[in-house]
């Protein structure tokens, strides 16, 4: 796909639903003498997605490249790689819950969807499914974004996962999560 057909208007379409007024758009600019003159607008809500129905779920608390060095036999990103990715994004908000250390007890459905490729964007998505008096429960999405190979600009969810955090004093042992 060439980057004029990545390219979309800033400007809804009539058949779209309204959107909240903010600047959901990157203006590139030449500045000539103290004028701007209009380049390229790239429009941030209309990004290709799987299908375009699913989004990610959560924040995203981690987003990293893809490297060489974490591929396995066949070339793809190995998925230690991927989970050993998750559990630092899920770690921080777990921590951030805990409003202290945690550590990681469990890991519930591992679900690899899709390959992630070298010099690929992942995009770690965490949100809080469940609090208990010691535990949380974090699930998170892995999405990726293709930069270094067709289709370019393409995300897709590769992987998901339930972790479950639990907060410990300095001692190692649980402690309470602080109130909401």
């Amino acid at each position: 796909m060439s980057l004029a057909a990545r390219i979309t208007p800033a400007l809804p379409s009539p058949s779209e639903p309204p959107r909240p007024r903010q600047r959901a758009y990157s203006l590139f600019s030449l500045r000539y003498f103290h004028s701007s003159i209009p380049l390229i607008v790239f429009d941030h809500n209309r990004v290709e997605h799987d299908n375009n129905r699913s989004r990610p779920k959560g924040r995203n608390g981690l987003r990293t490249l893809a490297m060489p060095a974490d591929t396995n036999a066949n070339g793809d990103i190995f998925g230690g790689w991927l989970m050993s990715q998750m559990d630092i994004g899920g770690a921080i908000m777990a921590k951030e819950i805990a409003q202290g250390r945690v550590v990681t007890v469990r890991v519930d459905g591992m679900t690899f969807l899709r390959p992630v490729a070298v010099g690929d964007v992942v995009c770690c998505h965490a949100r809080c499914v469940k609090r208990g008096n010691t535990s949380v429960t974090i699930n998170i999405e892995v999405w990726v974004k293709k930069v270094s190979s067709e289709p370019i600009g393409q995300r897709y969810k590769a992987t998901e996962a339930l972790f479950i955090y639990v907060a410990v004093d300095n001692q190692g042992k649980p402690r309470p999560l602080p109130a909401e």
